[in-house]
This record gives structure tokens, C-alpha cells and sequence, in this order.
């Protein structure tokens, strides 16, 4: 028997489905207000949330516009978007973040983060379910998104949901202890999750495939070579960002404890088998653990 060729995808764009989109998330971004109207405009030493509608609907254009250019270049050339690509475009949009948090604010920065939530997951819903297109789809293929046909996006929305978690989480246990240097604090422990999920993650496949050969006891699929590798990569990037220069009232025995801890917990959350996407598990687990260990400096 043979099988059935799968459902062409439309290539007609969806005008309605796009605009949908872009408006309820324009909605969520705008939410931030419910916070503290006076972020309308400029925040306290930051610019606001009608500045960051203008920036995130500017960077959507852009974002399309690049995208689809060079969806025509690999679909010519009968390419699809590699591990290593997809990986990167989750670790750039992490960091992303950071940036808005240093140009606008840590609030307006998880409002603008929830949008895009929405958005990215609208989108899978309506693609894979309806099988239809919409104006970024063709970007989002051609930067990151796995080739198969209307199978969901999952590494990509576990993450973005992950940073939700652990920017909203940060923000408001940084905020509710009146932390050192608060903004700028946030940035590197935020920084530092996300590099710490993103490259420990890539190690680990890296170390795991070339040379492990012994299996963790709580985890057949993962090895030691795999943790080990992880839990190195980690620690480095922890004694890069968390020491005295960088964040002045971090004392030498807390640089190193805030360095070995961020790597282990991205090794472990990385391996551990929780029946979630690994990507979420990392990520938020990492966040969580960095998080309460800065309030305690």
C-alpha cells in the first residue's frame, strides 16, 4: 500500500491571521500599563511601553522582511535550517530580552516577552492546525523552525515559555527584596541563563555524542561525558559574569559558589528526565535556582 502524499502547504498568506496576531500581542505588550500608567511613555530612567510598541513591531517588519529573503535563498537551494541554527535563533531570542530589559524596564520587558509567547504559539496553533500561512511563518522556517510540515515548533515555545517563567520570577523576587543595583543585576542573571541553558545544552549533545559512554543511573538517554561537559561549560560562564567586576558586592567565595552552582543546576536540569521539553526544564530550572541564590548574596 502506498502512502498518501501529505496536504500541500497553502501559499497563500493569511492577511486576517496575521493581523490578529500582531494586534493581541500589541495588546499584552500594552498590558505593562496595568502596572504603572506612567510607562506609557518614559519610564523611570527608561524609555516606555508606547516606545516599545513602536521598536517590537519595527523589529516584526524587519524580522520579516529578512526572513523571507532568505526563505527564497534556502528553498531554492533544497536546504532546511540546521540543529546548530535552530539552537542559535532560541539563544539569540533570549537574549534579546536583555536588551529590552536595559532599554525600557524589567516589567515592560516581561510584558513584551508575553507577547511574543502569544504570538509564537498563535502562530504554531494556526499553521499546524489550519495549515495555513502567515506573513512570518516563511521567516520563522528559514531562521530556526524544524522543515516538516505543521509539526509544532515545541523546542521554541518550551524556551520562550521558560523565559517568561524566570524573567517574571527574577523581576518580581529582585524587585520585592530591593536588590543590588536592580536592573542591571537582573541582566547578568538573566544573561546567565540563558547562556548557561543555551551553549551548557549544546556541549552536552556535543560531549554526549562524541564521547559518552557511560550512562547517567537516572537518565539512559544522557551520559556523564554529556553532564560533566554541561556542568564545565556552565561553571566558565559563571566565573565570567559573576565575578567582583562585573557585580561589585558579590564577594570572592560567592563568585565561585553562584559559577559551580549555575553549572551544576544547568547540567542537571538539562539531564534529568521530567517527561517536559528539555528546553523548558533547563532553562526555567537554571532561572529558578540562580534566582533565589542572587536574593541570598
Amino acid at each position: 500500500m502506498t502512502e498518501e502524499p501529505s496536504e500541500p502547504i497553502k501559499e497563500k498568506y493569511s492577511l486576517f491571521w496575521t493581523f490578529f496576531i500582531i494586534i493581541v500581542a500589541n495588546i499584552i505588550i500594552a498590558s505593562a500599563l496595568f502596572i504603572d500608567i506612567n510607562y506609557f511613555w518614559l519610564g523611570p530612567g527608561t524609555l516606555g511601553v508606547g516606545l516599545a510598541l513602536v521598536v517590537i513591531n519595527f523589529l516584526l517588519v524587519f524580522f520579516i522582511i529578512i526572513g523571507q529573503k532568505r526563505h527564497q535563498k534556502v528553498k531554492d537551494k533544497g536546504k532546511s535550517a540546521t540543529t546548530f541554527s535552530r539552537k542559535m535563533f532560541n539563544i539569540i531570542s533570549g537574549l534579546l530580552f536583555a536588551f529590552f530589559i536595559a532599554v525600557f524596564n524589567p516589567f515592560i520587558a516581561f510584558f513584551i516577552l508575553l507577547g511574543v509567547d502569544f504570538a509564537f504559539g498563535f502562530h504554531e496553533v494556526v499553521y499546524v492546525e489550519f495549515k495555513t500561512k502567515m506573513y512570518f511563518t516563511d521567516a520563522f522556517i528559514a531562521l530556526g523552525r524544524q522543515s516538516e510540515p505543521f509539526k509544532p515548533y515545541l523546542a521554541s515555545i518550551m524556551a520562550l515559555f521558560g523565559f517568561s517563567i524566570v524573567l517574571g520570577f527574577q523581576t518580581f523576587l529582585f524587585q520585592a527584596v530591593v536588590f543590588h543595583d536592580f536592573p542591571f543585576s537582573l541582566i547578568i542573571i538573566y544573561i546567565a541563563t540563558i547562556l548557561i541553558w543555551g551553549i551548557g545544552d549544546t556541549a552536552a549533545y556535543f560531549a554526549g555524542t562524541h564521547f559518552g559512554k557511560h550512562k547517567l543511573p537516572y537518565n539512559k538517554k544522557k551520559s556523564w561525558e554529556g553532564f560533566f561537559g554541561n556542568m564545565g561549560v556552565g561553571i566558565l560562564i559563571g566565573l565570567i559574569l559573576f565575578n567582583s567586576f562585573i557585580l561589585h558586592f558579590v564577594t570572592p567565595i560567592w563568585w565561585i559558589v553562584l559559577a559551580i552552582c549555575g553549572g551544576l543546576a544547568g547540567a542537571f536540569f538539562e539531564s534529568v528526565d521530567l517527561h517536559l521539553d528539555d528546553n523548558f526544564v533547563a532553562v526555567t530550572g537554571t532561572g529558578l535556582i540562580l534566582g533565589i541564590l542572587f536574593v541570598l548574596v
